[in-house]
């Protein structure tokens, strides 16, 4: 009689708890039998408590710390360093060019809050320090709920309303109002400061506070805007604040 050959082994599923897998940009080296991640030449780990308790980071910055590595070496690093690790070094670039164009579509600030930097990280389901959201949510939850300094900022809050930026609970400026208000309140400041300092009389048709403003940022900015451009500007601030 013929023996049938014994069933093979049904292969085990990897336990659903276990970790995940490093990403490719962070890939170990052979050397290290720790199974760490090995940081070498420019690309050091960053302090990811302090980088995350900060408001905002520069798209270099986001993308540097969201892959754990310190912006500050590899902002100034020569080429030839960078390319080294290709595969950290493009990961970077990649996320770089992300925030760019998420600022150049209005998605977020030109100074991206890091709840919004990850969060546009998440929804491509890319990687980063778990540390940075636990972190970052903390001081974002600070900065929602800080009581007034003084009784009198209490008595004047209400009043304030108007001018401070709309926070959801999440860290993010609510899409439309806040940037709204933010805008409003860049009007007063810049409008008083032309009251006060720049010889802007809104009666008057004809004001030196343009060529004024446009030698200021001549001072500091290469591009500058036409003069028409700043005087229809100042237009607007007049119009939106005082003309109420």
């Amino acid at each position: 009689m013929t023996v049938p050959d014994p069933p093979e082994p049904k292969q085990r599923r990897q336990s659903s708890g276990g970790q995940k897998p490093l990403p490719k940009f962070l890939s170990m080296s052979p050397a290290n039998d720790a199974g760490e991640v090995v940081f070498s030449g420019v690309f050091q780990p960053a302090e990811l408590e302090r980088w995350a308790s900060f408001p905002c980071w520069n798209p270099f910055e986001a993308a540097c710390v969201t892959c754990g590595f310190d912006p500050r070496l590899l902002r100034s690093a020569a080429r030839p360093d960078l390319e080294a690790r290709p595969d950290t070094f493009s990961e970077i670039e990649y996320r770089e060019s992300l925030f760019q164009r998420s600022i150049r579509m209005q998605m977020v600030d030109e100074d991206i809050a890091p709840l919004e930097a990850l969060q546009i990280l998440e929804d491509r389901s890319c990687w980063y320090p778990p540390k940075l959201r636990e972190t970052a949510g903390r001081f974002a939850q600070l900065l929602c709920c800080m009581p007034p300094a003084n009784t009198d900022a209490a008595r004047h809050s209400e009043a304030n309303d108007n001018l401070a930026p709309v926070v959801e609970s999440g860290g993010r400026f609510t899409s439309k109002s806040g940037r709204t208000k933010v805008i409003k309140l860049y009007q007063r400041m810049l409008l008083a400061l032309s009251l006060d300092h720049l010889d802007l009389v809104p009666e008057r048709p004809q004001n030196p506070t343009a060529k004024l403003i446009l030698q200021a940022m001549a001072h500091h900015f290469k591009d500058l805007p036409n003069e028409d451009t700043v005087r229809d500007h100042i237009g607007f601030w007049i119009n939106d604040q005082l003309e109420r």
